[in-house]
Order: C-alpha cells, then structure tokens, then sequence
C-alpha cells in the first residue's frame, strides 16, 4: 500500500500541482515537499502577511493515504471567508463529501489517549495542543454531544487504530475497558502548556479562546464520562 501511495504522489498528484503553480505570475516562490512514504504533500507558498513567528508555517499539507475511513460522512459546501466581506467579485465555490465531526470527536479522543500513553512526545509538543483543544470545542457542539452517546462509533474508531495504526505504547485495549486517557503526565502538560500559549501567540485561533487549564478541566470530564460506559 505505501508503494502505491507514494507512486501516486510522484506520478500523479505533484505533477498536477506543479502544473498549476507554473500558471502563477511568480511560480519560483513556491515549492512542495514529499514525504519518504508519500502520504503526505507539504505545498509551500508565499504568505501575503509577514509576522515574524514561525509557529504556523506557509504551507499547505495534503495526506494521502488508504489507511483512513471514510463513514459516516457528510456534504458541505464551501466557499472563501473574504467572499463575506468583498463585494463585486464572484468566488468559487464547491460542495465536498467529508468526515463526520461525530467521528472526528473519537478520531481525536484516541489519538490524545495515545500520546498519553506514550513515555514522552516525540519531538517535544510543537503543534500538539491543539488535538485537546480541538476535542474541547468538539465536545462543546452538538456534533460531540451526540458522539459521546454513541458507543459503537466510539469502538468501530477503536477497532480500525487497532488494525492500521497500533503500536506497543498505543493500548487500544484500555479504551474498549473504560480506560480511556485524555490527561498526561505533568512534564507532558507543562509541554502542553507551553505549546498552548505560542499557538494563542501566532493567532492560530479565532475569538475568544478557552484557557488552557479550562480544556485540561473539560478532558477530565470527558474522560470520566466516557469511562463510565
């Protein structure tokens, strides 16, 4: 399978992207990065705002990959923010099939349960804290409402990790025995924390954003109500 996907990227996919960049006025500026099994893409681009900080790179990252599920799903509609704030243009738009948030809820829960049981980050928490933050607000709206309810997602998610993505550290099998862990130890929260505070930095979130020790608060609840199936 990685064989495949990685002749897909290099003799499909960046073909076509760098088609696409040649019809730019300044094509030179951007670049795409493959990675060594091919499931993922990184398009580099020029940023129109020059900030300073380093925490959210001008990149674009597109996974590949046979690995993933594609149910339950949904169709949305998207279309560019500045078209809500320009007038006198038309942008495109398109409707696109993707993965149910109720899913995305247990996608998210198992990973953080992983790194929790993980002896140490791999390469420290850069860019790590916003899968609990992400969890938070998932669990905040009516999409994580209903998955937490709903057990037999919450397995089917358990069962397919067990099959593609396990590992030693990864106990799977504490999920499926009321074990479920959101909470890392304190060297990894303080990890955490400070990956938390640099991503408020660059501006990485929108609105009013919960503290840091509120999310930890939250992921306690969520693991004891999960955990009292």
């Amino acid at each position: 399978m990685k064989g495949y996907v990685l002749q897909y990227a290099n003799d499909i996919v960046v073909p076509y992207i760098e088609a696409l960049l040649k019809e730019l006025p300044t094509p030179e500026d951007y670049g795409i990065e493959v990675s060594d099994d091919g499931e993922k893409i990184w398009v580099q681009y020029p940023s129109a705002i020059e900030s300073g900080y380093e925490y959210l790179p001008s990149s674009i990252l597109i996974e590949l990959g046979g690995r993933n599920v594609i149910d339950p799903n949904e169709r949305h509609t998207i279309t560019p923010d500045i078209s809500a704030l320009v007038t006198g243009l038309s942008f495109p738009s398109s409707e696109v099939v993707v993965l149910s948030p109720e899913r995305t809820f247990w996608e998210k829960a198992t990973l953080i349960h992983v790194e929790c049981n993980r002896k140490g980050f791999k390469a420290d928490a850069h860019r790590f804290s916003r899968h609990w933050y992400d969890l938070q607000m998932l669990a905040a709206h009516h999409s994580g409402k209903t998955a937490i309810k709903n057990r037999e997602l919450f397995e089917d998610v358990v069962r397919h990790k067990q099959i593609f993505f396990n590992s030693a550290y990864a106990n799977y099998e504490a999920c499926l025995e009321n074990k479920l862990s959101l909470i890392p130890g304190d060297g990894a929260i303080a990890e955490l924390r400070t990956d938390y505070e640099k991503m408020l930095g660059a501006g990485m979130l929108y609105g009013e954003a919960p503290s840091f020790d509120d999310i930890i608060t939250r992921m306690c609840e969520i693991e004891r109500e999960v955990n009292k199936w």
